[in-house]
């Protein structure tokens, strides 16, 4: 496998890491003439390949101060908690975690359902996340305990997926989770609704 190199750095004899913004590894030393613009191979020696992919790992916490209600069913998936990120030059996928503790839920009947995304998106517009910017499909259920309608019942949920971020390398991107109700009540992330929104760039 071959890369063509974006950039080349020179760092001393004995370092490992080179002092950039973003992390790189030291892949092999050169013994290059002076004045010579040309790199050949018999010029590299001590070729390295790095022991592990380049990570870069945050997390932020979510806390709302209104009531975000899930989209009403037949309607189209919606952003319901995200923070802003930048994609590093050098990233390739990103896993982007959200786990929420204390969803609100409310019941009208029977068994109530709802869908959730992780997604990673550079159009985000009024919150409405593009189907291809979102992974697999996860849910929420709860069914009436007692009665008819069962109200501020309360759950963790945990969503989680991988997305290729070739495309929006040095970008501004959002990255959360997008809900739409399915059947049977409401949805609500509000006051009592902490959470973490966690997103880790390999490249």
């Amino acid at each position: 496998q071959y890369a063509r190199f974006r950039l080349v750095q020179g760092v001393s004899k004995d370092q490992v890491d080179a002092r950039l913004r973003n992390p790189h590894y030291v892949i092999a030393a050169i013994d290059q003439p002076a004045n010579n613009q040309t790199i050949t191979s018999n010029m590299i020696r001590q070729l390295q390949k790095p022991a592990r992919s380049l990570r870069l790992t945050d997390l932020t916490v979510t806390k709302p101060t209104y009531d975000i209600d899930f989209p009403e069913m037949n309607t189209r998936y919606k952003s319901v908690t995200h923070v802003g990120v930048y994609v590093p030059n050098w990233a390739c996928s990103c896993i982007v975690e959200i786990n929420l503790s204390g969803v609100k839920i409310g019941l009208y009947r029977g068994v109530l359902k709802a869908g959730t995304r992780a997604f990673l998106t550079d159009r985000f517009g009024d919150g409405h996340i593009p189907a291809e910017h979102m992974g697999e499909n996860s849910i929420i259920v709860q069914e009436a305990i007692q009665g008819p309608m069962s109200w501020n019942q309360r759950q963790t949920h945990f969503v989680a997926d991988r997305f290729d971020v070739r495309k929006f390398r040095n970008k501004n991107c959002m990255v959360g989770m997008a809900g739409l109700m399915s059947s049977g009540g409401k949805v609500t992330l509000d006051y009592q609704t902490i959470g973490t929104i966690k997103w880790t760039f390999i490249g």
